[in-house]
């Protein structure tokens, strides 16, 4: 988000800003304006407490009024005082929001310093040199004979809320601010390693996003782009994050089999002891799937950057959704500085309902539609005598533009079905089960 220039003041306003700009000034660089945006994954009483004791820190006097909190006002030059006031609000029980705002009370009949002359004091509600709060706070009416002006964020105070409260955000922010300065991705990267071109991946990877991928499961060519994606990624250094349908309960296993020795012997004490992979379970995972893994674990030998989690579960859908979510939350709240990629099962229609909480919370999610050009794939249906799998047409459902696969399209604004772009895998062969002749041969980790 870009900065959000300031109105010029008149001069009659001038010393005022001058004021209060001394005691909070923004801090410098777009990484300041990008705190605006964040989603504190903290009840509101807690971020609230945060900028209170942030506040006080400064030199102000603090006092809380529902959800918000105000500070006393301090006489400055020009006839004016000056304050601060901070909104919050509740996304909901786990995740909050703050806006603090900078306040102007200034006068349109004689000064402070004009009435402090001809008085003798500048009255029980202000006194120079303090902002006691039995004068009125930033929540009430200003001093009597001046009226108060919104000067707008305080970014410097902003930011330094978010180091206190998630320093990992800061980090990623600053971070995101020197990449910037130089978009150049990876350009010395062998294409030849990661397999062919993929149009568009660049952009994604550099920016660090949260990239979900609504796929139809049971093909061999998405488990494939993704790998290609994942090599793109840590060839070009950097850190990446793969979530998998994969039931979170196996996630013990996952990192102790791509730990693992590249054996066969590995392999099937792996698929014997994951849930995921048994073909009685309501979705199976894929020997497609499976080679990912295997991809991923060669490219981590090799000493490139890159984690994996599993984050399916079981029950009902409603709940397993909540807890879905929260996982991938999680896990990308660990490093907001990886490109986080999360293969998900392809919706009905529109996005995944996942998509819906992880944006409320701040995440930025960026869902991609898998776009092919028809095929078959591995599918199940649920039956009385238990899930009934087997290969099945897939329709096509080709891109607008007429550029062959594989590719990555960015639109330019949310389709009808909510998604902001869509990969291509051109036409899909199926990919069934390990053991329900699916290969369960291993991957080489390039191709």
């Amino acid at each position: 988000m870009s900065r959000r220039p300031r109105p010029l003041l008149p001069g009659w306003l001038a010393g005022a800003a001058l004021a209060l700009g001394c005691a909070t000034a923004p801090a410098p660089g777009s990484h300041a304006a990008a705190a605006q945006e964040e989603v504190y994954p903290r009840p509101l009483d807690e971020v609230l407490e945060q900028a209170a004791l942030l506040l006080t820190e400064q030199g102000w006097q603090v006092q809380r009024r529902g959800d918000r909190l105000g500070t006393g006002w301090r006489p400055g030059g020009s006839g004016s005082a000056s304050g601060l006031r901070v909104e919050g609000g509740r996304v909901d029980g786990d995740h909050s929001t703050v806006v603090i705002e900078g306040v102007i009370a200034v006068s349109l009949g004689p000064s402070i310093e004009d009435r402090q002359t001809s008085t003798g004091a500048l009255g029980p509600e202000v006194t120079a040199g303090s902002d006691r709060l039995e004068a009125p706070s930033t929540l009430g009416a200003p001093p009597p004979g001046l009226i108060a002006l919104s000067r707008g964020r305080e970014e410097g105070l902003e930011w330094e809320l978010l180091q206190r409260l998630d320093p990992r955000a800061a980090r990623a922010l600053l971070s995101a601010e020197v990449r910037g300065r130089d978009t150049r991705v990876s350009a010395e990267v062998s294409r030849a390693e990661c397999g062919p071109p993929l149009p568009g991946s660049d952009g994604i990877l550099a920016a660090r996003r949260l990239v979900l991928l609504a796929h139809l499961p049971g093909t061999r060519e998405v488990p494939a782009l993704v790998g290609d994606l994942v090599c793109r990624a840590a060839t070009a250094g950097i850190h990446t994050v793969v979530g998998l349908e994969l039931l979170s309960t196996d996630q013990g296993l996952v990192e102790t089999y791509l730990a693992s020795a590249d054996t066969e012997a590995n392999r099937a004490a792996f698929l014997a002891a994951s849930r995921s992979f048994r073909s009685a379970a309501p979705s199976p995972a894929s020997a497609s799937l499976l080679e990912l893994l295997d991809r991923l674990r060669a490219l981590r030998d090799a000493g490139l950057p890159l984690r994996v989690f599993a984050f399916d579960e079981a029950g009902a859908a409603a709940a397993a959704d909540r807890a879905r979510a929260r996982t991938i939350e999680r896990q990308r709240r660990l490093d907001l500085d990886a490109a986080t990629l999360v293969l998900l099962r392809w919706p009905e229609s529109g996005v995944s309902p996942l998509a819906g909480p992880l944006s409320r919370w701040g995440l930025r999610p960026l869902p991609l539609e898998v776009r092919l050009s028809g095929g078959r794939a591995w599918t199940c249906a649920a039956s009385s005598a238990g899930p009934a799998c087997g290969e099945a047409a897939v329709p096509a459902r080709p891109p607008p533009q007429g550029a062959p696969p594989p590719r990555i399209d960015l639109f330019g604004k949310p389709d009808p079905d909510g998604f902001l772009g869509a990969f291509f895998v051109g036409m899909v062969t199926p990919s069934p089960p390990p053991g329900d002749g699916g290969s369960t041969s291993r991957g080489d980790g390039v191709r």
